[in-house]
């Protein structure tokens, strides 16, 4: 735990962006997506349902359990569109990411 402190500490003490985030205020909204995720296991099946368009994102360097989890959804969602963006990992749309990258197919995909 030391180490993750001292990276908080430097993360808040860094010449950052208007508008950033400091990663020790995300930390706290952690276990939120923990619990989405926990909400979120059974059968992807059910997402079959969905009839909404629905664009789903990854990083080419992403996780491998983030890319079969993209699959997985892709296979059963009835109106979908899959991009995965070059160069980059789960964390694409950060400051330290291609932000832009993500922002351009936002707005391709709500058409703006």
């Amino acid at each position: 735990m030391p180490l993750v402190r001292l990276g908080i500490r430097a993360d808040a003490r860094a010449n950052r962006p208007l508008g950033y985030t400091p990663l020790g205020d995300l930390i706290t909204t952690m276990r939120y997506d923990g619990i989405a995720v926990a909400q979120a296991a059974g059968p992807l099946s059910r997402f079959a349902a969905v009839r909404a368009e629905t664009l789903l994102l990854g990083g080419e360097r992403s996780a491998a359990i983030l890319k079969a989890a993209l699959t997985g959804l892709e296979a059963v969602l009835p109106r979908v569109r899959r991009v995965t963006l070059p160069g980059v990992g789960h964390l694409a749309a950060d400051d330290r990411g291609r932000p832009e990258l993500v922002a351009e197919q936002l707005r391709s995909f709500f058409g703006g």
